[in-house]
């Protein structure tokens, strides 16, 4: 319990230093004058508090988050660890021992827009599990955006996605780079969660869960369309 503790608390530390990097409460220095003293310090108090405000939701999530990971390590992983410790001890098997590790990684910054994604990794578990959850974050209200905020008005999103979601599994089927189970087509409109996406660079991904959709060597089974008039609209 106490490694599951300590990787969740090296994560949780880190997602905070991302909370002051892009929410932080710094104000620029310089000086001015004494007859408007009292107008900058009430100006600056108000955006410090404002910001204070935007850092505090976001802490508050992830704060949150961190303890919902470490109710499941508790509840889930740790008796599963357990009885594979007991169990390579009564036949004198080699035995590794089991962690859960949860970060985060800042996959795009332009603008008011923050994306990240958090990934729980289980080692030395079977089965083998990551999972996955993402946030786009819209820095200036501190609130998070929709997958529709991406996509020009009355735009079928789920169709438009599952659909590039089809063509991309089928050409990778057919070159032989990715496999998905039989009834893919299916699963991957099933499957399909509006909330698990993020932005990046080269343009907008959204991702399935292990064995959700394809078999366990496969992973998390990430899809993306680029920024465009055809595909989701370009963060300002």
């Amino acid at each position: 319990m106490k490694r599951f503790h300590s990787a969740l608390c090296l994560a949780y530390g880190s997602t905070l230093a991302a909370r002051e990097e892009f929410f932080g409460t710094h104000t620029p220095q310089g000086g001015f004058s004494c007859c408007s003293a009292a107008i900058h310090f009430l100006s600056r108090q108000k955006r410090f508090n404002i910001i204070c405000r935007r850092a505090r939701r976001f802490d508050r999530y992830y704060r949150q988050y961190a303890r919902a990971y470490l109710k499941y390590c508790e509840a889930e992983l740790l008796p599963r660890a357990a009885e594979t410790m007991h169990t390579a001890l009564e036949r004198s098997a080699p035995w590794s021992c089991a962690r859960a590790v949860l970060a985060y990684r800042v996959t795009l910054v332009r603008g008011d827009i923050l994306s990240l994604y958090t990934e729980g990794r289980e080692e030395h578990l079977p089965p083998r599990l990551t999972l996955r959850r993402a946030e786009t974050w819209d820095r200036r209200t501190g609130f998070l955006l929709p997958l529709t905020a991406f996509f020009s008005p009355k735009t079928a999103v789920k169709k438009r996605l599952v659909r590039a979601a089809r063509e991309t599994a089928r050409e990778q089927m057919e070159t032989g780079t990715a496999a998905y189970y039989p009834n893919y087509g299916a699963l991957l409109r099933r499957a399909f969660s509006s909330r698990s996406f993020y932005l990046a660079d080269d343009g907008l991904h959204w991702f399935y869960p292990m064995y959700s959709v394809a078999p366990a060597a496969e992973g998390i089974v990430d899809f993306s369309l680029p920024y465009g008039e055809a595909g989701p609209l370009l963060p300002a």
